[in-house]
């Protein structure tokens, strides 16, 4: 079974359903990589998660468009694993032309905080007064004035809600695949072929954690954004090394960033 089929096998739930939800703002984030045939091998393993549908869809297209400053301190701080590390990137999803500013950060534990706010119409080069101020207050200092793109992402996304989810413990996850990236307004090239599932809860770990721990996949360091990064402007592995020799065809050149 290919992974389009397996996600079709999988019960639908509405983008009401989904919206209905507690939200997920603060959480665990756990990630995976897979080949294809394994992530609708695992898929099959699962019991009673839903998988988000609209109009017969179980797959959509995502486009990030990430902002750093000239001395990369996005970059560097999720490079080197800094305590106090944030990411401020539009999101747009393409269904709908509709974009979002998301800043995320991390909280206590490691736990990811991630904020964010509708915007109007596509993706901006720049930010205005409020943006700023929204992204400023996220981070805990003023940056959002030095902030250029700088790097931009491109995948498919299936959303699948774990059964826990409607009895007020949320956990999710997510399927990515088709990764791309590219430098602003560049051609996209691809990042990986295989599948990236990320899962998404309060502390505790999900099924679908349980049911890859129990094949011997365990979770990764992994960074869209950071592997966009290193292929998109020759920078270090560091952290990602791993990920991006298995994964992305991928040799180190470049120096290793310190902390």
């Amino acid at each position: 079974m290919n992974l389009a089929d397996a996600l079709a096998a999988v019960d639908p739930l509405t983008i009401g359903d989904l919206v209905a939800l507690p939200d997920l703002q603060t959480r665990t984030d756990r990630k995976y990589v897979l080949s294809l045939a394994e992530a609708a091998d695992v898929l099959g393993q699962l019991s009673g998660w839903r998988s988000l549908d609209i109009h017969g869809e179980r797959s959509f297209a995502y486009h990030s468009r990430y902002f750093d400053t000239d001395e990369l301190d996005s970059f560097r701080s999720s490079a080197t694993g800094r305590r106090r590390r944030f990411k401020v990137r539009v999101r747009t999803y393409l269904s709908d032309q509709r974009s979002t500013l998301e800043v995320k950060t991390k909280g206590v534990r490691g736990v990811t905080v991630k904020s964010r706010r509708p915007l109007d119409g596509m993706v901006a080069d720049r930010f205005d007064e409020l943006q700023r101020a929204f992204i400023d207050s996220c981070v805990g200092v003023r940056i959002a004035t030095r902030l250029e793109p700088i790097i931009e992402t491109a995948y498919d996304r299936a959303t699948l809600v774990s059964p826990e989810s409607f009895d007020g413990v949320v956990a999710r996850a997510t399927f990515d695949t088709n990764l791309g990236y590219a430098l602003p307004s560049e051609r996209t090239r691809s990042m990986t072929g295989d599948v990236i599932i990320e899962t998404k809860a309060p502390l505790a770990a999900t099924q679908l954690d349980r049911v890859l721990w129990a094949r011997g996949i365990r979770p990764v360091r992994l960074s869209k954004f950071g592997v966009a990064m290193v292929l998109g402007h020759d920078l270090a592995g560091n952290r990602w090394n791993r990920v991006l020799r298995e994964h992305c065809d991928w040799a180190p050149g470049a120096a290793t960033l310190s902390a």
